[in-house]
């Protein structure tokens, strides 16, 4: 599907009664710099751990409620699709991606890795 044009096959999908939902990416170029900004005291950025897959699969659930996304995906839909989801790109990343995961959480103190 994805060698065509954009639209190009959705005709005999929405004869069939499928559904279009438009798609907003958030991309950043390859150029840009990233910002140097300073953090609010009760935010904190450390590397992932174990003991962060209940508490940001909970997240994603309750942030996809009622979401096309979880219309269409158990893994913003459900708790164990959740944790599936987060299992796989802590676990299973893509080659593109070259920077360790971390978490930006609300937090009593500040500790940065």
């Amino acid at each position: 599907m994805l060698v065509h044009e954009a639209g190009e096959v959705a005709r005999p999908f929405l004869e069939q009664g499928f559904q279009r939902h438009p798609r907003l990416f958030m991309v950043q170029p390859p150029s840009m710099e990233r910002a140097s900004v300073p953090l609010p005291k009760e935010i904190e950025i450390r590397r992932w751990s174990e003991q962060d897959y209940q508490s940001a699969a909970a997240v994603i659930t309750a942030a996809y409620r009622g979401h096309v996304d979880s219309e269409i995906n158990d893994q913003y839909r459900t708790l164990s699709g959740a944790l599936r989801f987060l299992n796989n790109i802590v676990r299973f990343p893509d080659a593109e991606r070259s920077m360790p995961i971390h978490l930006l959480w609300p937090s009593t103190g500040v500790r940065r890795v």
